[in-house]
């Protein structure tokens, strides 16, 4: 038997009243070629242990689910791959937490700031060893 992997993640934070998007890959492992190949096939998606849906992987072994933004709080989906005759199943959990739109804002806020900060603090660190090889020379 083959071993197979579903990587996935969320294509955003969700919000209430929005749409929850899953997208990732599922792989099989070959034993010759020591890597892992795409692979095509049947997954389905659970929500909070409810069946919600399916869909099939692309022959890069892609694949993209939606579906409505369940209540405000904390929910967890779980993609299955069910196997073949020569494929083991394979499975992924994601956890996630439904916002309110203004705290999503709220947060993209922060993570702007951070993330200019960071920039800020790499552009006057470069521009201090310039100015201390300068003075050195």
């Amino acid at each position: 038997m083959k071993r197979t992997k579903v990587s996935a993640h969320l294509a955003d934070t969700p919000v209430e009243g929005g749409s929850v998007v899953v997208e990732g890959l599922l792989n099989y492992y070959d034993e010759k070629e020591k890597r892992w190949k795409p692979l095509r096939g049947k997954l389905d998606f659970y929500l909070d242990g409810k069946r919600i849906g399916e869909t099939i992987s692309d022959e890069l072994g892609r694949f993209k689910f939606s579906f409505p933004s369940p209540p405000i709080g904390k929910h967890r989906v779980e993609i299955r791959f069910g196997g073949r005759q020569d494929l083991e199943a394979s499975y992924k959990f994601i956890e996630f937490k439904v916002l309110r739109e203004e705290e999503k804002k709220k947060l993209m806020r922060i993570v702007k700031n951070v993330f200019l900060i960071v920039v800020a603090i790499c552009v006057i660190s470069l521009i201090v060893v310039y100015l201390v090889k300068f003075i050195r020379s």
